[in-house]
């Protein structure tokens, strides 16, 4: 490990990414602008491994793992998300007090406590298109945008998490590695965390939340990055999670944010399965 290194990094992503969210604590309507802020947040990360590269000089992107010779585990990357929603949903319904549903109302019910009637009637327009058979072609289409745009922006965070520290922290070994970055990832994500994001429901236990869903995320990313020898493949998949996220909430009803979704209860124990998977890849090889 090179401290001289990681501390300048840490240093550098959390200051540009909390800098970056100030305007949701000025501003009088941090709903509107959080799409924004949260995709330019993603930079931080990208920005604290350029600014080492400019001063090490000893580090190219090559070394962080920007490689483009495709093979099988751009797939898997790929897939990953679609599989991991579809067992979260799965695994949502079987918490007490949780249904199905595929006309989205549990969604908006669980939206109207803590979003206004005009912001509620807005999502009522814009979801009647994910019921039916359309659910499908938005699911298609969420697939291919996480795949390309999203993957773009979460290059953003992977360029650092999964390139810089993976470099800089790999002589840990894979688990200890694995644990650090999750925390360290989970922490930088609290100005959001706090304005709503991914936990509305309780923005300060989100805090402690999220960063259990990144250390339990974070092992199967950097499986992705080792198993691949690609930065972009983790990037793949962090984007197609993002736009493929939202489906885990969207079709049930009951539970809390705490519970339910992605980054719920529901996805962490999702998580352990994959992680109890990939314990058992890397004992094997």
């Amino acid at each position: 490990m090179r401290w001289r290194s990681i501390l300048p990094f840490i240093a550098i992503a959390f200051g540009f990414s909390w800098s970056i969210a100030i305007p949701l604590y000025i501003s009088e309507s941090p709903k509107t602008i959080m799409p924004i802020i949260a995709s330019l947040y993603m930079l931080g990360p990208l920005v604290a491994t350029v600014a080492l590269m400019l001063i090490r000089r000893d580090l190219s992107w090559k070394d962080i793992g920007v490689r483009f010779n495709i093979n099988g585990w751009w797939i898997v990357g790929w897939l990953f998300p679609a599989v991991f929603i579809l067992l979260t949903i799965a695994v949502s319904l079987l918490m007490p007090g949780v249904e199905f549903s595929p006309d989205l109302s549990g969604f908006l019910e669980r939206l109207s406590k803590y979003a206004s009637p005009q912001e509620v009637e807005a999502a009522r327009s814009r979801l009647s298109l994910l019921s039916g058979h359309l659910a499908a072609v938005y699911f298609l289409i969420a697939m291919v945008v996480g795949a390309t745009v999203n993957a773009v922006f979460a290059f953003g965070e992977e360029a650092g998490w999964r390139g810089f520290l993976y470099r800089e922290l790999r002589g840990w070994g894979f688990w200890r590695m694995s644990l650090f970055v999750g925390i360290v990832w989970g922490l930088w994500h609290a100005p959001l965390i706090l304005k709503g994001h991914n936990y509305p429901e309780h923005p300060v236990v989100g805090i402690l939340m999220m960063s259990i869903f990144t250390t339990l995320l974070s092992p199967i990313l950097f499986f992705l990055r080792e198993r691949s020898g690609s930065v972009i493949v983790p990037s793949i998949a962090h984007g197609t999670l993002n736009a493929l996220g939202g489906l885990a909430i969207m079709y049930v009803r009951g539970g809390s944010d705490l519970i339910v979704g992605a980054t719920g209860i529901s996805g962490m124990l999702v998580l352990l399965m994959f992680n109890l998977l990939i314990y058992l890849l890397v004992k094997e090889s």
